[in-house]
């Protein structure tokens, strides 16, 4: 069984060209880095960002989060770049394609976690018959 070693991500079309965007683990940590925020509040922000929440801390998150994603692929990118190459009529596609890309690259939950939660209960709750 081999390993995916070259993982995909999300394309997005921004001022023309097309962009692939992974929250890989270096993205992750800049993200961290540059917000000062642990990466599921940032992801918070991007969702209010997606149902049209544009404050001026959504925003700010908004373009470094795209800005961090776009460097992975294009280290040339700037936040003034990507300031000037969306429109506000894209940020809501936009901020979509990164919660989508954020969840292509976070595990999911391991469907056994729930059965161990099972297991406790029945450990706590005895049948009649092991009284």
């Amino acid at each position: 069984m081999g390993t995916d070693l070259n993982p995909r991500g999300v394309k997005i079309t921004i001022g023309g060209e097309e962009y692939e965007i992974l929250f890989t683990i270096n993205a992750i940590d800049a993200i961290q880095t540059e917000t000062s925020l642990p990466i599921f509040d940032v992801m918070e922000k991007i969702l209010h960002s997606a149902y049209g929440n544009l404050d001026p801390e959504n925003l700010r998150t908004f373009r470094t989060v795209l800005t961090i994603l776009l460097q992975e692929t294009d280290p040339e990118m700037t936040e003034e770049k990507v300031g000037k190459a969306v429109i506000i009529t894209e940020y809501g596609e936009i901020a979509g394609a990164m919660l989508k890309a954020f969840g292509v690259s976070v595990p999911e939950p391991d469907e056994d976690d729930d059965d161990d939660d099972e297991e406790d209960e029945t450990e706590k709750d005895p049948t009649p018959a092991e009284q």
